[in-house]
């Protein structure tokens, strides 16, 4: 797993989100899933952006991604979006 970018104050947020956005208590956030997490980040992704979010951190091929893979995806968009702040 590469580095990720997220103090322990994030990851534990992250940790109550994943658990609040896991609906159906599978251990997993679907796209569903995954576009109402985003959202309560302030962020709007569209359908495509959802599909590649996952496939880029799917490790199992699952098309869901568990806690760890989760983090990935949380560490993308806060770099993301530092990189446009940045450049703003």
């Amino acid at each position: 797993m590469a580095q990720l970018n997220l103090t322990q104050e994030e990851i534990d947020a992250c940790r109550e989100s994943f658990l609040l956005f896991d609906q159906d208590r599978s251990g997993t956030i679907d796209q569903w899933e995954l576009r109402e997490v985003l959202r309560a980040m302030g962020q709007h992704p569209t359908d495509e952006e959802i599909f590649q979010m996952i496939s880029e951190v799917d490790d199992n091929a699952s098309n869901s991604i568990d806690f760890s893979e989760f983090l990935q995806v949380i560490a993308k968009q806060k770099e993301k979006a530092e990189s446009s702040e940045d450049s703003d």
